[in-house]
């Protein structure tokens, strides 16, 4: 049916900027059977809401560390990072904020094995070449892990190398000054000296070998000096290893949202590094992996640590791609549209969840899909806060490409989706965590957004579909109604990437147009609403 002539919608060109002018309402529903929730589904929920809420814990503490880190590198924000040499305070203050996100290592995995069950058993990943690769999840969630259980293993190859060069007597003094946490897990000085040579101290190795490194009743500091081990060096790579292996996972602080459990400062670390970006980095929104890169490539020069030679420059060209995200992920604005601005290839994004018997979403997790991903962050993740009362979405701002999307709720359900981010570009997704809907009882999944997101007066709407698995030929039917009286529908074939699109004309301000995306085979369906 089509409008009378009067009330027709004229044609205009987008608009070259999307405006974040007025809030995007948005319902969406599943027609699927409904199943009593059961004690054992119950359960289940339980240990997937905790599964995530473990994720996004562990990860609020390690980023908090990656803040600790800059603000020791730079001198607690006075100095430009890794110009300046570490007093024992500093480098004890950032490899203590290491050593705390490492004790998550053993919580993370067993989260990791509750998610990646879920994701086997999920409609959305039934492709096995889509499935083998979203446990890339797991790989870049244990990839800061890693990272941490190496840092151990050369700190203690460190002590051994530094001291099996001093006398006994000295070595006798050194177990002496242990603090006394760690002279208590060893029944004695030849039990400490085995227990750290197996690996049993890796934890504590780095903070272990700073205090040796500054104990002047030794010969430790020269001998440490004479091998090239000096701890400005150490904590150099160290640092900068630490803080390049945590940007692969980043939560996006723009929000200042407080988070899940442990690790709620990182809010407030985040807020000290955008108000002191300037201080530390030459360019914050530039030039700041070529200024990094030279900074540490002259800091490590033709450095040989117990692993073998350094290359500075490629170090400083990773942790400079590494910091630049987080000052990205820091300095961003909480309206998306501001932050786009600065990031000629990312996009915004608005999860909307349209459960309306139950919780809204308050955890997304955005998992990069794309081949390239050229130093962008594999995971980024979304927090509500408790304090937004309106609950109008989870803003995350994503580079452009294919993303998988976790989205739950307090209670547990769970919703996962695929979509394309398009750079300059606000988009709608709609997810919803309502018990009644399950995609794997459904041959395909369904995502669909809409794109710009906050669309301004009279500008046109584009409406996508993704199905999964990827298939190409399925008929995907689209009806558009607006309160202008306009409506249009129609259905389409999805091409090869499972995917396929209707056009909407703009609408007068005010015009809130209902979209119905619905799979025909299969008539799982997702409705959404948008006002211009």
């Amino acid at each position: 049916m089509k409008k009378a002539e009067s009330m027709k919608r004229k044609s205009w060109l987008a608009l070259n900027k999307v405006f974040f002018a007025g809030t995007v309402l948005m319902a969406l529903c599943f027609f699927s059977g409904c199943e009593k929730d059961k004690s054992e589904a119950g359960t289940k929920r339980d240990k997937l809401r905790d599964a995530y809420e473990t994720i996004v814990e562990a990860n609020a503490v390690k980023q908090a560390a990656m803040y600790d880190a800059i603000e020791v590198l730079s001198n607690n924000y006075t100095q430009k990072l890794f110009t300046h040499d570490l007093t024992y305070e500093q480098a004890d203050a950032m490899l203590s904020a290491f050593a705390e996100a490492a004790e998550y290592s053993e919580d993370v995995d067993k989260a990791l094995s509750v998610i990646e069950e879920t994701k086997k058993k999920s409609t959305l990943y039934q492709n096995e070449a889509r499935l083998k690769s979203t446990m890339g999840i797991g790989s870049a969630l244990r990839g800061f892990y890693n990272w941490v259980s190496g840092a151990g293993e050369r700190s203690r190859e460190r002590i051994l190398t530094v001291a099996s060069n001093i006398p006994e007597h000295e070595r006798t003094e050194l177990y002496n000054s242990l603090r006394d946490e760690w002279k208590g897990q060893a029944s004695s000085e030849s039990d400490f000296w085995n227990k750290l040579e197996q690996g049993e101290f890796d934890n504590q190795a780095s903070q272990m070998y700073n205090d040796f490194y500054h104990n002047a009743e030794t010969t430790f500091p020269d001998m440490a000096q004479e091998k090239g081990l000096t701890i400005q060096k150490i904590v150099t790579r160290e640092g900068a290893e630490g803080v390049e292996a945590g940007a692969q996972v980043i939560i996006e602080t723009t929000k200042l949202a407080t988070l899940l459990g442990e690790g709620m400062d990182m809010v407030e670390k985040a807020q000290e590094l955008a108000e002191k970006a300037e201080l530390i980095v030459t360019d914050p929104k530039g030039a700041v992996v070529e200024e990094i890169k030279g900074q540490i490539a002259s800091r490590l020069g033709e450095y040989i640590d117990v692993d073998g030679l350094i290359d500075g420059a490629e170090l400083g060209e990773e942790t400079g791609e590494a910091i630049k995200i987080l000052l990205d992920a820091t300095l961003g604005s909480d309206v998306p549209e501001d932050w786009i601005k600065d990031a000629i290839d990312w996009g915004a994004t608005k999860i909307m969840d349209g459960d309306e018997n139950g919780d809204k979403a308050d955890i997304v997790i955005a998992e990069n899909k794309n081949e390239d991903t050229d130093g962008q962050p594999a995971i980024i993740i979304g927090v509500n806060p408790p304090s937004d009362d309106v609950n109008d979405g989870i803003d995350l701002v994503l580079p452009q490409g294919e993303w998988e999307v976790d989205v739950i709720d307090e209670d547990g359900y769970l919703d996962q989706l695929i979509t394309y981010v398009s750079e300059n570009v606000l988009s709608v997704i709609l997810a919803t965590t309502d018990k009644s809907h399950s995609n794997q009882d459904n041959s395909y999944s369904l995502s669909a957004w809409v794109s710009p997101g906050n669309p301004a007066a009279y500008e046109s709407v584009t409406v996508y579909a993704l199905i999964s698995p990827k298939e190409a030929g399925v008929d995907i039917y689209f009806e558009i109604s607006g309160t202008d009286g306009y409506s249009d529908s129609g259905t389409y074939a999805t091409d090869a990437s499972g995917q396929c699109s209707f056009y909407v004309p703009g609408g007068a301000e005010e015009v809130t147009d209902v979209i119905t995306v619905k799979i025909v085979e299969t008539g799982l369906t997702r409705t959404l609403t948008y006002v211009f």
